[in-house]
């Protein structure tokens, strides 16, 4: 498959986990039909302090322990690749 902009030329990617080509059921899809998450969602949280990577995926729900304040839920403007708007 092909992505636009030069971005995809240097970052690997394969969709696997929550999109997926032609129909293909995706790891999180199949997660969540055979009730093995808690919540139908999965979180992010990417960090890089004094050169040590610590980032990490979790599946099912968001870990409270990974942020403060509150988590502000945006529309997607584009369910294709989980495009939102910025305007700001």
């Amino acid at each position: 498959m092909t992505e636009p902009g030069s971005f995809f030329t240097y970052a690997k990617f394969d969709g696997i986990l929550s999109l997926a080509a032609s129909g293909a059921t995706t790891v999180l899809e199949s997660m969540i039909s055979q009730h093995l998450v808690d919540e139908p969602l999965f979180s992010v949280y990417l960090t890089r302090q004094d050169g040590q990577s610590g980032s990490e995926v979790v599946f099912g729900g968001v870990d409270s322990s990974l942020y403060t304040g509150q988590i502000n839920w945006v529309p997607v403007t584009r369910g294709a690749d989980w495009q939102i708007l910025i305007d700001k």
